[in-house]
């Protein structure tokens, strides 16, 4: 019997074993933390699409104003790109996510590209307008 058990934690040690990356990837500074999410192909009928969270840490949160609330729900259609083969290619929806959670800003953004186009050489990109005024790369090979 103590053999059995011991073969039946050994088994699921081994199938419980990943690789320990997250599922999403992610940027951050000192400032900001970006984590994107690429959906699946057959969750889209675009080219590509991701979910994308902001986070700003304690010190930004408190610079953000009503005015900068607003903006970060309604406009920020310009602040996402993807840049593939040297070209900007804007989404063809900013959604906004109400996630209920305090403090992170959460979007479905989706992208038409060439289906035949390498995801690998997709590169998400956000250029804060709003927060700190950066650029940001996500590259989005994620497996």
């Amino acid at each position: 019997m103590k053999k059995l058990m011991m073969n039946l934690v050994a088994c699921l040690l081994l199938f419980s074993c990943k690789d320990g990356k997250p599922p999403y990837l992610e940027v951050k500074d000192n400032e900001l933390t970006i984590q994107a999410i690429q959906l699946e192909e057959a969750e889209s009928n675009t080219g590509v699409s991701y979910k994308v969270r902001l986070i700003p840490n304690r010190e930004m949160l408190k610079q953000i104003n009503a005015e900068k609330q607003r903006a970060l729900t309604y406009k920020m259609d310009s602040c996402f790109y993807i840049s593939l083969n040297k070209q900007k290619i804007y989404p063809l929806l900013t959604q906004a996510i109400a996630n209920g959670v305090s403090g992170s800003y959460e979007y479905l953004l989706e992208f038409e590209t060439d289906k035949n186009e390498s995801r690998d050489s997709i590169r998400l990109m956000y250029h804060d307008k709003y927060i700190n005024n950066k650029i940001y790369s996500i590259t989005s090979n994620q497996k």
